[in-house]
Order: structure tokens, then C-alpha cells, then sequence
């Protein structure tokens, strides 16, 4: 015989439903209202530069620049500070290379000159005011042109010409130099190795 439910078993029923549901509900409301909005990431976008466009000092170091690399003449752009400090580098690195290039069978002071002739181009108004924009210039250093530079491994010396002439510059005045014989621009002034320098 099947057995009838009376109000008292159906007041019991609905009393055990609100003890389990009430509770679930109320962690559930609670979770919902609790939970913060996602934040969305940033992505982590690496900005690019020309070692070329940046403006930098041509003195101040005073320590033999070691282990530099210019990866395709750009940098991977940081805080302010690390870039122009790492972007320096790149660009003592370039000079020394190019040292390397042009005055390798020289002597200290043969590359201590090659140096000063880049330094003072970048402090002069009529070149361009960055390492790197002066080397590449059109047709001013053919080690650059012709592929010698490809090939240059700079020495300790070639760092240690550079590191004396940021210290102080040995000739501030020449800006000119050409193999064999003085050249077709500036004033001639003095032949050095195998190297004849002229000023403004």
C-alpha cells in the first residue's frame, strides 16, 4: 500500500532542502561579488633603435672596453639609462672596429690618431654628430664601403687608443687622413705611419 505524505513530512522535506541549498547559495553570492575583474597582461613589446639616431657623449669613459657586439646596428630598447649606456657601447665597439680596420699594421699612436679624427668629426658641426653616423658617412671611410670592417677583429690596443683619447684628446684639431698622401680636403699637417693628417 503506498503511503500518503502529510504536511509534517513535507515540512520536513523542505526544511532539509534549505539546510543544504541556503548555505550553497550564500558561498555562491559571496564568491560572485568577491571576485575582482581580471587583470588583462600587458604584452611584453620590445622597441627597436638605431644605434645611428641616438645622441652620445664622446667622453667620460676611462676603462678598456671588452666583449662588445653590435647585433645589426640595433639595440633592444630598455629604461632610458641601460639604453644610452649599452647604445654607447655599441658605438666604442663600432669605433674600435673601424680602428682596427684602417690603422691595424699601426703603432699605439698611429690608432690614437685614426681615433681622434672620428671623435673630432662627431664634435665638429659639418659631420654627423654620433660614432656610428660618422664612420658610415658616404664615402669617408672605405673600410666601411669595402667591406674591410667585415673582416677587422679589433685588438687590446685599438680599445686602448680609444679609452686615452676620451680621457683626453691628444689632437683636437685633425679631421683628415688618407694613406700614401695628404688628401684633397682640409689643411695638410703631418704624416704619421702610413697615414698623412690634416685639420680644418
Amino acid at each position: 500500500m503506498r503511503r500518503k505524505y502529510t504536511v509534517r513530512d513535507n515540512v520536513i522535506s523542505f526544511a532539509i532542502g534549505c539546510v543544504i541549498a541556503i548555505p550553497i547559495c550564500c558561498y555562491a553570492w559571496r564568491s560572485w561579488h568577491n571576485t575582482e575583474p581580471i587583470k588583462e597582461e600587458k604584452k611584453d613589446e620590445t622597441t627597436y633603435i638605431s644605434v645611428s639616431d641616438l645622441n652620445l657623449p664622446t667622453a667620460g669613459v676611462a676603462r678598456i672596453l671588452e666583449g662588445l657586439d653590435i647585433e645589426s646596428g640595433y639595440i633592444e630598447q630598455t629604461t632610458g639609462d641601460d639604453l644610452t649606456e649599452e647604445a654607447y657601447y655599441d658605438e666604442l665597439d663600432l669605433l674600435a672596429t673601424c680602428v682596427m680596420a684602417e690603422a691595424g699594421n699601426q703603432d699605439l699612436m698611429g690608432k690614437r690618431m685614426v681615433v681622434d679624427v672620428i671623435l673630432n668629426r662627431v664634435d665638429d658641426p659639418d659631420f654627423p654628430d654620433t660614432i656610428t653616423g660618422v664612420i658610415t658617412q658616404k664615402y669617408h671611410f672605405s673600410s666601411y664601403w669595402d667591406g674591410a670592417m667585415d673582416r677587422a677583429d679589433p685588438n687590446e690596443e685599438c680599445f686602448q687608443a680609444i679609452t686615452m683619447e676620451l680621457e683626453e684628446r691628444s689632437y683636437p684639431s685633425i679631421l683628415y687622413f688618407t694613406a700614401g698622401e695628404f688628401g684633397d680636403y682640409g689643411t695638410p699637417w703631418k704624416q704619421y705611419g702610413d697615414h698623412y693628417f690634416c685639420t680644418k
